[in-house]
């Protein structure tokens, strides 16, 4: 694929409202050729059949995708209970529909709330010895063990009562990682039953909300949000001039705060994100060329 880098100038992010039936990968291909530039990344894989923000990032801005990352994700799914599919999804094929136990109309959630130990599922893109876990799913391959992991739960809750469908919908608001899927299996077994999401659609990702996000369709230029803006929920210091200097040579800073991580600005400028290492000396993460 050629391009004829018209957009290689722009640099930022791209809240994008991503469609069922898309791997986050078909969106960044999509953008490159509706953006004209090669370097375009996305924070945090959706689902081919989820839908929601996914935040793309441009140039430049693929070098703050782990800042983007580590933002909490907030997603509202649906959960039909007493089916399970192999894939934990409408999408999969049924492997068990048991005799379905007494369910309540309100489910307990607070088992969940806070750390929250979960096994990635087999439809997962987590990779052992190279190979990702859905592939050794669809090659009907043995499932590599993995170790649970911890995932931050801060709130989740159910938005409507159980249907005589045995469905039901909620919202989770997490740390990175949260397989949506596996949390739905998780909440049935507690219940002495199985499980699969209807949907999941993803409405926040950090301070970034599906809101403010654009089709994949109607994305252009004027779509994609300068560094400035996209990295403002870190916190900010003003460069004076011989700062400004030093920081585009990635010279390390003695400055008087107590923030981990900074976002350094001179006049109206994102110039670079500095790490604190030690008391008061901060040094470079991502230096920006200016």
């Amino acid at each position: 694929m050629q391009y004829n880098n018209i957009g290689d100038d722009m640099n930022g992010i791209v809240l994008v409202n991503k469609p069922c039936g898309l791997t986050s990968h078909d969106v960044v291909y999509r953008l490159r050729k509706q953006l004209q530039t090669k370097k375009i990344g996305h924070a945090g894989t959706l689902d081919p059949d989820a839908e929601g923000l996914l935040v793309c990032a441009v140039n430049q801005g693929t070098r703050c995708l782990k800042y983007f990352e580590e933002g909490l994700k907030h997603y509202q799914f649906g959960v039909r209970f007493g089916v399970l599919t192999d894939t934990l999804d409408h999408t999969g094929q049924i492997l068990e529909s048991p005799p379905m136990p007494t369910l309540p109309h309100q489910f307990d959630l607070t088992a969940f709330e806070g750390v929250y130990p979960q096994t990635p599922p087999a439809y997962s893109a987590v990779k052992v010895a190279g190979k990702k876990l859905y592939q050794y799913a669809r090659e009907g391959q043995a499932i590599p063990v993995v170790e649970p992991r911890l995932i931050t739960v801060h709130q989740f809750n159910q938005l409507s009562g159980l249907s005589d469908t045995f469905e039901a919908e909620f919202e989770v608001l997490s740390s990175k990682g949260l397989y949506v899927r596996q949390l739905a299996l998780d909440l049935a077994k507690r219940y002495g039953t199985v499980a699969h999401t209807t949907y999941i659609k993803r409405l926040g990702v950090g301070s970034f909300k599906l809101a403010d996000a654009t089709a994949l369709e109607a994305v252009n230029e004027e779509a994609v949000m300068s560094l400035e803006r996209a990295l403002a929920f870190l916190p900010e210091h003003r460069l004076s001039e011989e700062e400004a200097t030093k920081v585009k040579h990635g010279v390390a800073l003695h400055l008087n705060r107590e923030e981990p991580r900074l976002r350094l600005m001179y006049q109206s400028n994102v110039y670079a994100i500095y790490e604190r290492h030690e008391s008061t000396l901060y040094k470079a993460d991502v230096v920006f060329p200016r």
